[in-house]
């Protein structure tokens, strides 16, 4: 019998921070399932951005379309982040609010481990500020990659 919902945690990493989400996944036919995600960004962008250092953190969250052949997984993923941005440039500081979408694509292997499966992966995406209250901060593409935890 299939499961009505699975619940999982996943912890991403990139050059410029971490992401930490809760899951909920809903399987819609073999192989199928949307799932849901709602955690934290930390950013840490130091100088590869729009200022000398930006950093800031902020909950988030996002759903994704989920194709999983055997241990294979494939995601479509839409995440939305509110992420206020501290920076400096020079003697300069201020905040920046900043509402960030990033669709991404996700590509992980589930390795069955007893009770709970474990899932590496890899995303690759693009944060885009849609929203900016404040100076201009960064936005581009984004490398992701990290490990969930399903039950």
């Amino acid at each position: 019998m299939r499961p009505l919902f699975l619940l999982g945690i996943e912890l991403q990493v990139y050059p410029a921070g971490q992401q930490l989400t809760a899951q909920a996944a809903v399987p819609l036919a073999e192989s199928h399932a949307l799932t849901v995600d709602v955690g934290i960004n930390r950013a840490r962008r130091r100088d590869w951005a729009l200022h000398d250092d930006e950093r800031g953190a902020g909950p988030g969250g996002g759903i994704a379309y989920r194709f999983q052949p055997a241990a294979l997984v494939v995601e479509a993923r839409a995440d939305v982040w509110w992420l206020p941005i501290n920076w400096t440039q020079g003697d300069q500081t201020g905040r920046t609010n900043t509402l960030v979408a990033q669709p991404s694509a996700r590509l992980g292997w589930s390795v069955d481990a007893g009770p709970l499966t474990v899932e590496p992966g890899i995303s690759l995406g693009w944060e885009i500020n849609v929203v900016t209250r404040g100076e201009p901060v960064g936005q581009g593409a984004i490398l992701l990659g990290g490990i969930g935890i399903w039950r």
